[in-house]
């Protein structure tokens, strides 16, 4: 019997016809298995046992290592690396005085700019009244003796005893509290006015 295709079958096209069907074998699962010769043996198996525990054994050490790696790395990171950073960034941003400034209203004559550094263990704050530098006012704090660290002091404007002056926070790097300057109408002093 000859079979012709049609123009729209492609050339792999093979019809199916029941009686060619070749019969599936049986899964290997199902299949009765024969002993191979020298794997069952108590040697094997106890060789395959030994390889599989060093195999168990070197997983575990190499993820052991790894941890320490990991954790060596961790703590380089955090000693060295993260101060260094902060330590460019102090730089790019305070420069080597560390010096920040601060122009803000505190009732002097108009608007005041502040500069303030941290020199020698001792918090420095210049006041420029209404930016006239003769008009300069100069208020220091000692604060760790001769420190020689390099730290940026922050300077925060900001009624601190309600007497609606203005005064004076200052922030010293890595030092918890702050200091404050109060207002007294014409200048700053360490000790709160008496009202």
């Amino acid at each position: 019997m000859q079979q012709t295709k049609s123009p729209k079958q492609a050339d792999w096209y093979v019809p199916y016809y029941p009686e060619h069907k070749q019969p599936v074998p049986p899964r290997k699962s199902l299949r009765p298995q024969q002993p191979r010769q020298g794997v069952d043996t108590p040697d094997a198996r106890t060789q395959q046992s030994s390889k599989r525990q060093r195999s168990v054994n070197r997983s575990i050490a190499l993820f052991a290592v790894g941890m320490v790696l990991t954790l060596a790395l961790w703590w380089m990171g955090a000693t060295l690396l993260v101060p260094w950073g902060i330590g460019i960034m102090d730089q790019w941003d305070y420069g080597t005085a560390r010096l920040s400034q601060l122009d803000a209203n505190v009732g002097h004559g108009g608007i005041s700019h502040f500069i303030a550094q941290y020199d020698n263990g001792q918090v420095i704050v210049i006041e420029f009244r209404g930016g006239d530098p003769t008009k300069a006012r100069t208020f220091s704090q000692l604060v760790l003796g001769t420190d020689q660290t390099l730290r940026v002091v922050t300077l925060e404007v900001r009624d601190i005893n309600n007497d609606g002056k203005p005064d004076l926070l200052i922030h010293v790097e890595g030092m918890s509290i702050g200091f404050i300057l109060y207002n007294t109408g014409d200048s700053f002093q360490a000790t709160p006015p008496r009202q």
